[in-house]
């Protein structure tokens, strides 16, 4: 996984978090959706993430 996507998880302040998901979005960006599970319930936490934007 990307740094941005393991620095957003570990700077999540939130210990509720019981599971972390991260798929990869595609294109040549190599950009992550990050999922997090709270009370059997999912979270998107992507705009937490600091991707690089880019146009490919």
């Amino acid at each position: 996984m990307p740094n941005p996507v393991i620095q957003a998880i570990l700077d999540h302040k939130t210990g509720d978090i019981s599971q972390w998901y991260a798929f990869p979005i595609g294109g040549l960006c190599e950009r992550y959706k990050l999922i997090g599970v709270h009370n059997e319930h999912y979270i998107d936490l992507t705009s937490q993430v600091n991707q690089e934007q880019c146009d490919a």
